[in-house]
């Protein structure tokens, strides 16, 4: 650094001076730190460090570990283990379902050789046939019923003599009854066996789109349900039941169903129809103290109760008919549950009249006498 002495100086000197002086003040000079470098120290350190790590890693998981041998073989010779038993099991289970193939195949080959099954697969046949040209003539025969009370509302409206209309109209209603008769052939009451079909049971539940619509097949022997079949064709699941052999259901896979073991009436689950509930029927509900109620249609409600998943239900109306319940009292009755009328009385079938003209109560068999004492008391 230059003092003023030297500024002075530099003043006074020549040029030739000044320029050495600057020349020799700007001097490089070696630095002193390029002497001395750490980075080979910095290097081995790391590698060092490195090795110290990767090592203790390795000396922990080999070394240390002894059991981890034992481990490893345990946990191999647990999953042999099990390997094997799968296996055994899943030989068990296909050399069942190759059983039970078998079986069902032998079953139909039975069948297509029967005369009798061929005889009733022919009358099946034949009943739908005349069922469908009838309803087509019932069909047509209300279409004019429709017709004439139009023109009775006309006439009506119009201030003119409507007696002459409405004559007609009752004319057409009694030739739109007497097509029920056709479609029942008494010739069925001296039959020991025949079949009830309800081709859609839930008419409402199919007009409004609910899903809750099913169709239902029943075989009569002696005036007693012996078979029912009732498929719910939206979730193409199928119920079926024969008289001593239990109950099953079939979603994907065959299954036994059975009712539930539910014997205390206030904690039950009650079902109701979803259109058709009466005061009378939310009046017993309340006797039997059941707070649990779900509406539901069709005979989707027996099949609820059969499957476990609810454990009453009941109606009152008069309106109910053979064909409602005969494939559905087969199933409830060999998933162990029951159904009478509401006065306890069992049901039969293949009788003059095809109504059921004092309700029904359907449960899991348990709460039975308890539903049948809440109705009496109600009605007393």
């Amino acid at each position: 650094m230059s003092t003023p002495e030297d500024l002075k100086a530099n003043e006074e000197a020549e040029p030739e001076d000044i320029k050495a002086n600057e020349e020799a003040e700007f001097e490089e000079k070696p630095f002193v730190d390029e002497d001395y470098s750490f980075s080979f120290l910095f290097f081995a350190t790391s590698g060092l460090l490195l090795f110290v790590t990767l090592w203790s890693f390795w000396d922990d998981e080999y070394s240390r570990r002894g059991y981890k041998q034992y481990q490893t073989e345990y946990f191999k010779a647990q999953y042999t283990k099990a390997e094997n038993e799968w296996k055994k099991i899943n030989e068990s289970i296909t050399a069942k379902e190759q059983e039970l193939k078998q079986n069902l195949s032998q079953v139909n080959n039975n069948l297509d050789q029967s005369d009798e099954y061929q005889l009733l697969l022919d009358e099946v046949l034949d009943a739908e046939i005349a069922l469908a040209e009838v309803m087509e003539q019932k069909k047509f025969a209300g279409s004019n019923l429709d017709e004439a009370y139009y023109y009775y509302k006309k006439a009506m409206h119009e201030g003119e003599n409507y007696d002459v209309q409405i004559n007609k109209v009752h004319l057409l209603e009694e030739d739109v009854k007497s097509w029920d008769p056709l479609i029942d052939d008494k010739k069925r009451l001296s039959e020991d066996k025949i079949w009830i079909i309800d081709p859609l049971d839930g008419t409402t539940d199919f007009v409004n789109k609910t899903g809750e619509f099913t169709i239902m097949v029943g075989l009569v022997k002696n005036h007693k349900s012996i078979l029912g079949i009732i498929y719910w064709p939206i979730k193409k699941k199928m119920y079926l039941a024969e008289s001593g052999k239990g109950a099953f259901c079939h979603d994907e896979e065959w299954e036994k169903i059975e009712v539930t073991m539910m014997s205390e009436m206030q904690n039950c689950h009650a079902l109701v129809s979803r259109h058709h509930l009466s005061e009378k029927e939310k009046k017993l509900l309340d006797e039997m103290e059941i707070s649990v109620v779900t509406s539901i249609g069709s005979s989707l409600k027996v099949t609820e109760i059969a499957s476990g998943d609810a454990e009453i239900y009941l109606t009152t109306t008069n309106k109910m008919k053979q064909w409602d319940t005969c494939a559905s009292n087969c199933i409830i009755s060999e998933a162990g549950g029951k159904m009478t009328d509401i006065s306890g009385k069992e049901m039969v079938y293949n009788t003059e009249s095809v109504h059921h003209e004092n309700g029904i109560l359907v449960t899991n068999g348990l709460i039975h006498q308890d539903a049948l004492d809440a109705i009496s008391r109600l009605d007393s």
